[in-house]
């Protein structure tokens, strides 16, 4: 018999853990679109790039974060096969999954980018 311990109505909508995935989620979001704008602008030839590493590699981190932590509290195995209430988790994951995608190419363009160049 399955328990209902990881079933989306088990967890406490004022939880901590629920409180954490959403914050990773929001924060994540929030960096990818930073780093977006961030390179929009062009920095200088001799400027420092840390800003341009270090923001990507936050957005992947917490989205990977809020990806994992959907998976344990809700016991999400595949997000792109809808069931019963868990439709509306499964498109937020889908959203997740794609940013994770953005920022983990973003994070190694700019990586191999720095690397051609000697920057």
């Amino acid at each position: 018999m399955k328990t209902e311990e990881h079933d989306p109505s088990s967890i406490d909508p004022s939880g901590f853990w629920r409180f954490v995935f959403w914050l990773a989620y929001a924060l994540g979001t929030i960096s990818l679109l930073f780093s977006w704008m961030f390179a929009q602008v062009s920095s200088g030839r001799d400027s420092d790039r840390a800003w341009d590493f270090v923001i990507p590699l936050c957005a992947l981190i917490l989205i990977l974060t809020s990806i994992l932590m959907a998976c344990w509290l809700w016991n999400i195995k595949n997000p792109f096969r809808y069931g019963g209430d868990r439709k509306a988790m499964s498109v937020v994951l889908e959203v997740a999954w794609f940013e994770l995608a953005v920022a983990i190419y973003a994070t190694v363009a700019l990586l191999t980018y720095s690397l051609l160049h000697g920057h």
